[in-house]
C-alpha cells in the first residue's frame, strides 16, 4: 500500500444548513470565520510546503467555498508575518507551529492535532497523511459536512459561522486502517475516510 493523498472531489449541496450535523458541544471563540459573504481567516502553509500539505490546504478551501460561498485565500509564510493573533487556519508543519508549546509526535503515525491558539487554528498531523485527515475532519466538526461515500457528500449552506474552540488529538488505534474493497483504491476517498491506500495488482 501507498499513503492517501486526495486528487479531486465531486460533491452534492443541501440547501439548508442542519444545527445538528455540526459539533454543538463545543465552545465558539470570538472570531467569525464567515460572516456577511466574507472572512479575515487565511489559509496558511509553510514557506516550502510538501505537496500533501498544499493538498489539504486546498481542500479547506474548497470545501469552505462549498460551503459559504467566500474563498478563503491560501497563502504561505514567505508572504506573511504570521503569529497566532492573525487569523489563520495554519496546515501541517509551518514555522508557525513550530513555535507552539505542543507537538504532533507520537500520535501512532496517522494521527494529527486541531488546536486553536488565540485567534489561529493549527490542523497539524505526526505524517503528512495525518494532516490532510485532520484537514477532513476539521470540516466535518465545524461546518457539519459529511463524506458518506464515493457517490454523495454532504455539505450544507451555512452564511455565518464562528470558529470552534479546538483542542482535539486524535490517537489512532491502529496505525494504518483499510480493507479489501474496490473503494479502498480511490486515494480521495479513502483520505476523507481516514484510510490507508490500498494498492492490488
Amino acid at each position: 500500500g501507498t499513503a492517501c493523498k486526495p486528487t479531486s472531489s465531486s460533491v452534492d449541496s443541501s440547501e439548508d444548513s442542519s444545527e445538528s450535523s455540526i459539533d454543538s458541544i463545543r465552545e465558539d471563540t470570538d472570531n467569525y470565520l464567515v460572516r456577511n459573504n466574507t472572512s479575515g481567516y487565511k489559509v496558511l502553509v509553510s514557506e516550502n510546503p510538501t505537496p500533501t500539505e498544499l493538498t489539504a490546504a486546498g481542500e479547506i478551501v474548497d470545501y469552505i467555498a462549498q460551503s459559504t460561498g467566500v474563498v478563503l485565500e491560501q497563502t504561505d509564510e514567505a508572504q506573511e508575518n504570521a503569529s497566532t493573533s492573525g487569523q489563520y487556519i495554519s496546515v501541517g508543519r509551518t514555522e508557525l507551529y513550530e513555535e507552539q508549546s505542543f507537538e504532533a509526535e507520537d500520535l501512532n503515525k496517522e494521527g494529527f492535532i486541531l488546536k486553536t491558539v488565540g485567534n489561529t487554528l493549527f490542523i497539524v498531523g505526526e505524517q503528512d497523511c495525518g494532516t490532510v485527515y485532520g484537514a477532513y475532519d476539521f470540516l466535518e466538526k465545524q461546518f457539519g459536512i459529511k463524506f458518506l461515500s464515493a457517490y454523495y457528500e454532504y455539505v450544507p449552506t451555512i452564511s455565518e459561522i464562528k470558529l470552534s474552540k479546538f483542542d482535539d488529538v486524535e490517537i489512532p488505534t491502529f496505525a494504518h486502517r483499510t480493507y479489501f474493497y474496490k473503494v479502498t483504491q480511490d486515494p480521495e476517498l479513502c483520505a476523507k475516510f481516514r484510510l490507508y491506500l490500498t494498492v492490488t495488482h
